[in-house]
């Protein structure tokens, strides 16, 4: 998706393949780390940082299954662990999406 200054919590939640009430419920629960703007008619517009902040908690609750007072926590005291946690899953999967492809086209 070509960068933007803001997105939408629709385009948000496809970022995620979730559903607005999700990133809203987030945004909601953690707001010292998603602060989304508003526009004149009340919308959620979320800026890049909103995006990462988001990026961690799925990681933490999605895919580590941590309770939301552990994400909490886990934000609070090691947001450098959980982002170099998140870049090094992302390269992980290219690697393995490279992979896959290489043996398919065997």
């Amino acid at each position: 998706m070509k960068e933007r200054l803001y997105y939408t919590i629709g385009q948000v939640a496809e970022m995620f393949d979730v559903n607005v009430s999700l990133i809203r419920f987030w945004s909601d629960t953690f707001p010292e780390y998603v602060r989304p703007a508003r526009n004149n008619k009340g919308n959620r517009l979320y800026r890049e940082a909103d995006i990462a902040a988001l990026k961690n908690i799925s990681m933490l609750v999605k895919d580590q299954g941590m309770t939301l007072e552990g994400a909490r926590k886990r934000l609070k005291y090691g947001l450098d662990d959980v982002d170099r946690r998140n870049e090094a899953i992302e390269i992980l999967k290219d690697i393995r999406a490279s992979l896959v492809e290489v043996r398919d086209a065997l």
